[in-house]
């Protein structure tokens, strides 16, 4: 597979998956009930604010790129999008949509370790 190839491949499933993660979080807090656990509030909110971010420094935007430093390069997409898979597997209830994005950002995690190590200097050379 060449550079190319996976570095689309990693921005389309990590903007889809975050452009999912902010939809799904903002219709969890117009649907809240008194039945919901504030944790479950905490997270919409905190899912919202990453999956901002995210769409941010995909579309470099020059003010996400600077404050998020680490979304910059592989290591720190990596950590973060698997950090995410988890998050989102360990809430008290998942939806299906909740599952599209989590398998989103596992695909996005595996294909930036993928680009990271396989293409080390064409990632430096890009981040530059």
């Amino acid at each position: 597979m060449s550079y190319e190839k996976a570095l689309k491949i990693r921005k389309n499933s990590s903007y889809v998956a975050a452009v999912l993660l902010v939809v799904v979080s903002v219709l969890k807090l117009l649907s809240i009930s008194e039945g919901h656990k504030l944790m479950t509030i905490i997270m919409c909110f905190y899912f919202l604010g990453i999956g901002i971010v995210i769409v941010g420094v995909e579309y470099e935007v020059g003010a996400f790129q600077q404050w998020f430093l680490f979304l910059n390069f592989g290591w720190g997409k990596s950590y973060l999008y698997s950090f995410l898979f988890f998050c989102i597997l360990s809430q008290e209830k998942i939806a299906i949509g909740e599952y599209v994005i989590a398998i989103a950002f596992l695909v996005a995690a595996m294909f930036t370790t993928y680009l990271h190590m396989k293409y080390k200097h064409l990632e430096m050379d890009r981040v530059r």
